[in-house]
C-alpha cells in the first residue's frame, strides 16, 4: 500500500527486497493469542524493482514479509 489507510494498492514482484523502516507494535509485543497479522502493516523502503523511487516508502501486510540473513 502507498499509505497506511490502504487506499492505493501496489503489486510488488515476487522476490522484491526491502528494508523495514518501522514495525507495528503488534509485532514488537507479539503473543500468539493477541496479535492479528491480517490488520498489521509494516513500513518499508524498497531496495529493488520498479517502485524503488528515491523517497518511496510503502506499507505491506506483515504476512508478506519473509526475513532472512544476509
Amino acid at each position: 500500500y502507498k499509505s497506511p489507510d490502504k487506499k492505493f494498492r501496489i503489486l510488488l514482484p515476487k522476490g522484491s527486497k526491502a528494508v523495514v523502516k518501522k514495525w507495528d507494535n503488534a509485532f514488537l509485543n507479539y503473543q500468539v493469542n493477541r496479535a492479528n497479522p491480517e490488520n498489521t502493516l509494516v513500513k518499508i523502503k524498497l531496495l529493488n524493482g520498479p517502485f524503488t523511487l528515491k523517497d518511496s516508502l510503502l506499507y505491506v501486510d506483515g504476512r508478506a514479509i519473509h526475513l532472512r540473513d544476509k
